[in-house]
């Protein structure tokens, strides 16, 4: 399931999940529509204000992010797409990236020498759980 991008008419962020087997780990696949040059990739975890929005804390521990990524010894790096948690080549982690709630809501904002871009996204889905219907003895005839 995709997400709708946002960040202007030209930096464009898209995050998309894969199905995830029971057991696995999550696969979330941050993309840009084009290679741009990076400065930073931040994730951030949201919470639910009062009126039932989500947004960013602005304060404490949770407005903390839960992974960024950085240029390693230049300004910086060009990306077009990378996973979430896995450092794209080129980059280090200035913080360590955190495992994903499946119930939890994110938000992943790029800044790049061509303009920055925002996208809020969920959780992992469920894991994939095939189910066998009625009848169906697993063998094919």
């Amino acid at each position: 399931m995709a997400s709708p991008w946002s960040g202007g008419p030209e930096l464009q962020v898209v995050v998309k999940h894969s199905a995830v087997p029971a057991g696995a780990e999550p696969e979330v696949l941050i993309g840009l529509n084009q290679a741009y040059d990076v400065r930073s990739v931040v994730v951030h975890r949201m919470v639910q204000n009062e009126d039932g929005a989500w947004e960013v804390p602005k304060y404490g521990l949770e407005s903390d992010p839960v992974w960024k990524v950085i240029p390693r010894g230049a300004d910086t790096r060009e990306l077009h797409a990378f996973m979430y948690g896995t450092r794209p080549r080129g980059m280090r982690n200035e913080v360590r990236p955190v495992a994903l709630v499946p119930e939890g809501r994110y938000r992943v904002t790029i800044d790049a020498v061509q303009g920055g871009g925002t996208v809020d996204f969920g959780g992992v889905p469920d894991p994939v759980v095939e189910v066998a219907s009625e009848g169906d003895t697993g063998t094919t005839p």
